[in-house]
């Protein structure tokens, strides 16, 4: 009986332990783990490539070809992530709670990399580019980021991120127990298919690679994950720019300072307006994430700027003004020292801790040597990406949203009235003194999101039928906004004429970049692309005692002519370290120069009417004729090949020039 009972016991232990490591063998598989993420990653790509539905006009191929290239490299993160998951697990093979605890932590490392790709197809779905060290460098810190970043988080955005995990999870649950992974051949033979069908994707991706590059969104084919890693762990930077190594030594003059160029002292040529009576104070009213594109006072249909259009009669209008880079601290740069921001591709020459600590003479530091009080101030942040470093010691007073006693209105400030309000408030307080004054003024109100001011009512501004993919709602948002600014400015104006300043204040506004709401191109926000709307930007400069008759001005210039344009009015000699030039100069060179860096390396210029842009990544040249084409649509770069290889040589002397400098001329 005792020999029986053990017989059946010892049986039983066997039965059980074969059913055990049955289910061992299905509960340690990482097939699924990595199955469904490869699923889930898909989607998040179809997100921005959208379904292929009745409505669209491109073939069913092209959009089969677009899902193969897209996914291809995250199909290849998810099969080697199996992989790995997989051999850890079999090295763990003799211990089996080791390994099922390795498999769960698997599921929390690959349920992270879900979250990450809905969070990076966000990211995508408004600049274009996957999450990288430059982007985050460029995002700055998340106090002032918030307001931005939070815009985003809606219903939609919610679901997502949480039911993106939870759907990972639950289908992984549920295939791991039924139907599981069983160890047959049959089982075996399909992977292997999957594997090689993987790996042929990858590399049909790669072969489509120099036509899929010419696509504004090809980066949406990187895995966001792999991106990532290599940017911020590996260091692992762009492909080098590529430039033409022809250049002649001539096209250096462009970029000469002021003391290179024999001109240390104001020029003798005349100023096309009657200078006997020249004003003394001087206002840089810098309008934030503006171009001209939706302002009245530039041609837009939208009536934004009914205030700017009734003084234009005592203004110059510039019209082919352009910023730089779209960034907001590389304005600053440029505005203010006239010279050109330093490049983010290069490594920083003088600073590393301080991108914007470039040599070179500020306009304030100018005219405080010719007696002026001076002011930086701003509704937004100047400690955000090093701005107050870089003004401090060069203005007499720095203020910015946490000196206005107005609460924040986002978190990228308070609303622009309290900063015209302390404005003027600073201009009262040295009415008695005899020195002129100089303030420099930074607007955020037009900086996403695009807040309105406190009791603002939001109206339609209509009449212009805003097409897809732009968001026609934060068009509108973006357009009242436009509207305050304008209203903030007549304020500003008003205040001046109580003052009886009028006729001696110099009221100079501009943009320091543009803004992309994708019309007419694909583009958000700022810093990712060149086209007119993310650079050309306003340029008008208010005197009633200097201008009587409205004037437009059509030069092509950029932001680093303006500090030597307002010394040249008021008989002021520019310093010596002064790249750029007054726009009344008739001997300055007609070209402008940019570059955008937050995505591809875009290079561009601007020459008479021609607009040159060179991918310096994918090496794709773009040129266009902005006399018969303002809009940028229809790229002319293949039927003039002359003039591209000529274009390019001027912005590869621009590129040597800030890659030998680091920017900015030593005083």
């Amino acid at each position: 009986m005792s020999l029986g009972i053990k017989a059946r016991n010892r049986s039983n232990e066997v039965i059980n332990a074969s059913v055990t490591k049955a289910r061992g063998v299905r509960s340690v598989s990482t097939f699924w783990l990595a199955w469904w993420m490869a699923v889930i990653f898909t989607v998040t790509k179809l997100f921005h490539l959208g379904m292929p539905l009745p409505y669209r006009t491109a073939p069913l191929s092209d959009y089969v070809y677009g899902v193969l290239v897209a996914t291809a490299s995250d199909n290849l993160f998810a099969l080697a992530a199996g992989a790995v998951a997989g051999l850890s697990l079999f090295a763990l093979s003799r211990w089996p709670r080791a390994q099922r605890t390795a498999w769960y932590l698997w599921l929390v490392v690959f349920t992270a990399f879900i979250l990450y790709a809905i969070i990076s197809a966000f990211v995508f779905g408004y600049t274009s580019v996957p999450i990288t060290r430059p982007l985050l460098r460029a995002a700055g810190d998340w106090g002032n980021m918030r307001s931005s970043v939070m815009a985003f988080v809606g219903p939609k955005t919610s679901a997502a991120l949480i039911g993106g995990p939870l759907a990972y999870l639950g289908l992984v649950f549920l295939t791991r127990w039924f139907p599981g992974v069983p160890r047959s051949r049959a089982v075996r033979i399909a992977q292997g298919f999957l594997i090689v069908g993987i790996l042929a994707q990858f590399a049909y991706a790669r072969h489509a690679q120099p036509q899929w590059t010419r696509r504004p969104d090809h980066r949406i084919a990187l895995n966001p994950h792999w991106t990532l890693f290599t940017s911020c762990a590996l260091g692992v930077v762009e492909h080098p720019i590529v430039l033409p190594t022809d250049i002649p030594a001539e096209y250096d003059g462009d970029f000469l300072p002021v003391r290179e160029r024999g001109a240390t002292t104001r020029p003798a040529y005349a100023l096309p307006f009657e200078t006997a009576h020249r004003p003394r104070h001087v206002i840089v009213y810098v309008l934030e994430s503006t171009s001209t594109q939706f302002l009245g006072l530039y041609g837009s249909r939208f009536k934004t700027t009914p205030r700017l259009e009734s003084e234009a009669a005592h203004s110059i209008v510039f019209d082919n003004i352009t910023c730089h880079v779209g960034m907001t601290p590389c304005s600053l740069v440029a505005i203010n020292s006239a010279d050109y921001p330093r490049p983010v591709w290069a490594a920083n020459v003088y600073d590393p801790s301080h991108p914007l600590n470039q040599p070179g003479t500020l306009l304030s530091e100018v005219l405080k040597q010719a007696g002026y009080r001076t002011l930086a101030l701003t509704s937004s942040d100047f400690q955000f990406a090093y701005q107050r470093g870089y003004l401090e010691g060069r203005f007499d007073t720095i203020w910015d949203k946490r000196d206005l006693g107005a609460p924040e209105l986002v978190s990228w400030g308070t609303a622009d009235s309290a900063m015209v309000d302390k404005l003027l408030t600073w201009i009262d307080a040295g009415k008695d003194r005899a020195a002129p004054f100089f303030a420099m003024c930074w607007t955020n109100q037009t900086h996403h999101p695009y807040t309105l001011s406190p009791g603002q009512q939001e109206r339609e501004m209509g009449g212009v039928t805003i097409p897809p993919p732009a968001d026609g709602s934060v068009v509108n948002r973006y357009l009242n906004v436009l509207a305050e600014e304008d209203r903030q400015l007549g304020r500003l104006i008003d205040g001046i004429r109580q003052r009886g300043l009028a006729d001696d204040t110099l009221l100079a506004i501009i943009g320091d970049h543009g803004e992309g709401l994708n019309w007419p191109h694909q583009s958000l926000g700022h810093g990712f692309r060149i086209y007119q709307e993310n650079v050309n930007v306003p340029c008008i400069l208010w005197c009633p005692g200097l201008f009587h008759e409205k004037r437009r001005i059509g030069t092509v210039a950029s932001q680093i002519d303006l500090a030597p344009t307002l010394t040249d009015i008021l008989g002021i000699a520019p310093a010596s370290t002064w790249q750029g030039h007054s726009l009344f100069d008739p001997n300055r060179p007609s070209r402008a120069y940019f570059y955008g860096a937050n995505n591809d390396y875009l290079l561009g210029m601007r020459e008479g009417d021609w607009k040159y842009i060179y991918n310096a990544t994918t090496g794709y040249d773009e040129l266009y004729d902005l006399k018969i084409d303002p809009l940028e649509q229809n790229d002319i770069s293949a039927q003039n090949p002359k003039v591209c290889h000529d274009l390019r040589r001027r912005v590869g002397a621009w590129v040597r020039h800030l890659d030998e400098h680091g920017a900015g001329v030593k005083p």
